[in-house]
């Protein structure tokens, strides 16, 4: 599937969205602070036209951004897995698995059934769970039961939002407990000295 198939199933994804915007397979909106996304996913062990697809949803926060000396654009370029939440739409629906839909080949029946299934699966739970997750109060919860939970074993991205939010919303304990995980990267690393002046670490 081509990166010009991704962007035109995100366009027509748009009637389920209101308010969110489409670019380069990319579904977002800004509200509240927070950077609300879509990706439309596609399976990555085929290359024909019509292989399956999925929606992983992702929440940024603008002032951690900011903190963090980035910027939307690079954050949104820098893929999923670097997005402090993200989470497969299937993850999100009552069976609480991975699901992937067949489109098809581009214009045929099979494609506009499956933008229907998927139209309805991000109107029905993805954009729930986005609202849920959507601010920087259930961004931070998110983050900090996973903190709790993992501490040290997150990967540093995620540690570094989880402080950013800390910081940023007074939670000076968390904060400076997201530092002390954050020194353990190694010191000589200069992407987390950056971290760590801009973190007050």
């Amino acid at each position: 599937m081509t990166t010009t198939r991704t962007r035109s199933i995100a366009k027509q994804l748009l009637p389920a969205a209101p308010g969110f915007t489409a670019s380069s397979g990319i579904l977002r909106s800004v509200e509240s602070g927070v950077v609300r996304l879509v990706m439309v996913e596609r399976g990555k062990y085929t290359t024909s036209e019509d292989n399956p697809v999925t929606l992983m949803l992702g929440v940024l926060s603008v002032r951690s951004i900011d903190l963090l000396g980035s910027s939307i654009k690079n954050e949104v370029r820098n893929g999923a897995m670097s997005w402090p939440w993200r989470q497969r739409i299937g993850q999100v629906m009552p069976e609480r698995k991975d699901v992937w839909w067949e489109l098809g080949p581009e214009g045929s029946e099979a494609e506009a059934t499956g933008l229907t299934h998927l139209r309805h699966a991000l109107a029905d739970h993805g954009l729930p769970a986005l609202a849920e997750v959507g601010t920087e109060t259930g961004l931070f919860e998110r983050l900090r039961a996973r903190f709790r939970l993992h501490g040290s074993g997150l990967p540093y991205e995620e540690v570094r939002w989880f402080t950013a939010l800390a910081h940023l919303l007074g939670e000076s304990e968390q904060a400076t407990a997201g530092v002390e995980v954050m020194r353990g990267f190694g010191l000589d690393e200069a992407e987390v000295r950056e971290d760590l002046q801009r973190l007050g670490g």
